[in-house]
């Protein structure tokens, strides 16, 4: 297998005729969602709002609109159905727009929904990848992550999940961010039997208001989820 594209600023100057996905109005609109740019206010609420076009950081700016009252319009962004389900997230392979692998990434979120707790990533049926998928790229050959929740696509990027795509040959893991308030200039790691990988300089946190400073990978979720608990309790 050819190794994929990790980032979308890789990925979005390899496929112009392809990279109209990232520009999530058009995605939602090919997707036949109601939705519109700022300025032409939602006949009903809530709504999503968030930005066209926002390459690493693409939730950057996000907020829901409960009503008319929350309405403040921002330049270069727009609104969408404020779904609610299943968040997921599919690593898919594409032969002549035909899903010839799958994996799939189920999010367990905080009780507050401001954070996900854990990801757990498994091979998919590529029945239900390609039913979800719809050929929004006819004859596409290569490598596409998609997010949905409660199976509609909010959104797409022409390249994999860089976060454990290279653990794809264990059949089932984990990943686990470690999050903070404030997150720490230096982190100490106890002796651990996990993997865990530094993602303090990923350009999303930007976008967060919680920071992930760790993200652990695993096969036994507790032993993550305890030395996620550690790591915090130690710094």
């Amino acid at each position: 297998m050819k190794t994929p594209l990790l980032t979308d600023i890789e990925a979005y100057p390899q496929y112009p005729w392809a990279r109209w996905v990232y520009n999530k109005l058009l995605l939602s609109q090919a997707l036949q969602y109601e939705c519109a740019p700022h300025g032409i206010p939602p006949k009903t609420y809530p709504v999503f709002s968030k930005p066209i076009m926002n390459l690493e950081g693409m939730a950057l700016g996000s907020c829901i609109w409960n009503s008319a009252d929350d309405v403040e319009y921002i330049a270069g962004h727009f609104w969408m159905p404020l779904f609610t389900g299943t968040h997921c997230s599919y690593d898919i392979q594409l032969k002549g727009g035909e899903v010839v692998y799958c994996k799939k990434a189920i999010a367990t979120h905080s009780n507050d929904h401001k954070r996900i707790q854990y990801w757990k990533i498994f091979n998919s049926d590529l029945t239900e990848a390609q039913s979800l998928w719809n050929n929004l790229l006819p004859e596409f050959t290569g490598y596409v992550n998609f997010e949905t929740i409660g199976d509609k696509i909010i959104e797409v990027h022409l390249r994999w999940a860089a976060e454990w795509y290279d653990w794809y040959d264990t059949p089932i893991f984990y990943s686990v961010p470690v999050w903070w308030k404030n997150l720490p200039k230096t982190i100490d790691i106890p002796e651990n039997t996990c993997y865990v990988k530094d993602v303090c300089g990923d350009i999303t946190n930007q976008s967060l208001e919680i920071k992930r400073s760790h993200l652990i990978l695993c096969e036994d979720l507790a032993e993550g989820l305890a030395l996620r608990d550690k790591i915090i309790s130690n710094n």
